[in-house]
């Protein structure tokens, strides 16, 4: 891997580019489950507010991103869960990766360093195609 290519945790300076690839990878991966309507709501503003509130908070550490020549190209993050009936401590809330670099070994990048050895959750649409 060069020094382009890699995971890191994210930073508030990938928020807009977070907010266009949240968008892009709803789109490429829940396109046959939901509505039209749904992703006619859904805008990088949007996106771009909440990645900004998140990337400031105290749990940045959380968040992760994966760039290709530079670029970030999908992102992970976890949070901790606190409900009595919860299987785990930690859940894993999202994992994305642009669909051009599925297969290409990035997202098990992205899951190792969200969540090492630790077990985790993750809630999937039944329907999920992924």
């Amino acid at each position: 891997m060069n020094a382009l290519n890699g995971v890191r945790p994210a930073e508030s300076r990938d928020a807009q580019r977070l907010a266009e690839i949240h968008v892009e990878c709803w789109k490429q991966t829940y396109s046959g489950l939901l509505s039209g309507e749904f992703f006619a709501r859904q805008s990088v503003s949007d996106r771009h507010a909440m990645w900004s509130r998140l990337l400031a908070g105290p749990r940045r550490p959380r968040h992760h991103v994966v760039e290709v020549d530079g670029t970030v190209a999908g992102f992970s993050g976890t949070r901790s869960v606190s409900l009595d009936d919860s299987p785990r401590e930690i859940e894993l809330w999202g994992i994305y990766l642009l669909k051009d670099h599925h297969g290409s070994g990035l997202g098990q990048q992205l899951l190792h360093a969200s969540l090492g050895d630790s077990p985790a959750m993750l809630w999937v649409a039944e329907d999920n195609p992924g």
